[in-house]
């Protein structure tokens, strides 16, 4: 949008669409510096219990640290990336009554976090947790590839 209001802008020679797209442009680059440093000097850490049962309702803590001295970060979102990896959502499954002959429900069931843990804000050099509540329906190991830390902090429009 940005790229096709600046083509009409150097066509027309209107002064107010350069404004416009001035003003588009750095909302963009502010938008990028801002959710950068929200989610810059923010350490992570998890709590797991030693035992885990087929079945059994287990509570796993998130834990993330905002290490800065004097700024916040806001709205802090900490999921599995296999969940959120081009996977058709459980629900739509489940609608269509898919969900065994689906090639990704075996990785689906492997997740180790199904729903995702939000901070909406850590205070600086402030300690805050969620406690994340899972099943596990079969037996085995679970794989824990990492985790995705973002934030769609300022406006909303991106997501690092």
């Amino acid at each position: 949008g940005v790229f096709l209001l600046s083509l009409a802008a150097v066509n027309s020679g209107n002064n107010l669409l350069f404004v416009v797209v001035a003003a588009l442009l750095s909302a963009i680059a502010v938008s990028g510096i801002i959710s950068r440093s929200s989610l810059r000097q923010v350490s992570l850490s998890l709590q797991l219990p030693e035992n885990v049962f087929v079945g059994e309702r287990v509570s796993i803590k998130i834990t993330l640290r905002n290490m800065k001295r004097m700024f916040p970060s806001f709205s802090i979102r900490v999921e599995d990336p296999d969940l959120s990896r081009n996977h058709v959502p459980l629900s739509l499954l489940r609608m269509l009554k898919l969900r065994n002959s689906s090639p990704e429900s075996t990785t689906q069931d492997r997740v180790l976090f199904r729903q995702a843990a939000y901070f909406p804000m850590l205070r600086a050099g402030e300690t805050r947790s969620e406690l994340a509540f899972q099943s596990f329906p079969h037996r085995g190991r679970y794989h824990l590839r990492g985790f995705w830390i973002s934030t769609r902090f300022p406006f909303g429009l991106f997501r690092r």
